[in-house]
């Protein structure tokens, strides 16, 4: 396998264990209530998806040229040999532990939002129902 194909994959790892670190930052600004700071990860995060996009177009582009259109690195390890395979795995186990972290980082944060929410939604509900709120409603209708 060619090593700008190889050279490739390092950095594609390494980009993702950064989105691990940005994941890390936006669970830990959600986990410490600081909402006005998520706007930045966000925005981060939406550089990152398109950056994502690239670097699987020029994946692509690099495995049509090598000859292997379509394959996943899982199917490239299972079939590369000697020093290559060495690698391939190595670099598949990165790609994977990274992936399966924001997979599970990404739940947490939903399931810490929506947990926010609902807890905004009882405070909400409870000062209409103690009369906190003219009509129902935290809007003063005069406005």
């Amino acid at each position: 396998m060619p090593q700008d194909y190889w050279d490739f994959l390092e950095n594609y790892c390494d980009f993702y264990e950064e989105l691990v670190r940005l994941e890390e930052e936006k669970m830990r600004i959600i986990v410490e209530n600081k909402p006005h700071l998520l706007e930045g990860i966000i925005k981060q995060e939406e550089a990152a998806v398109m950056k994502a996009q690239g670097l699987e177009i020029k994946r692509q582009e690099l495995q049509d040229a090598w000859g292997a259109p379509g394959r996943t690195l899982r199917e490239i390890t299972e079939t590369a040999e000697g020093a290559d395979k060495l690698r391939a795995r190595r670099l598949h186990s990165r790609l994977r532990g990274s992936v399966e972290t924001l997979k599970a980082m990404n739940q947490t944060s939903a399931d810490v939002i929506v947990g926010r929410l609902k807890q905004i939604e009882g405070v909400i509900r409870e000062l209409s129902e103690n009369g906190a709120a003219p009509g129902g409603s935290l809007i003063n209708r005069s406005v």
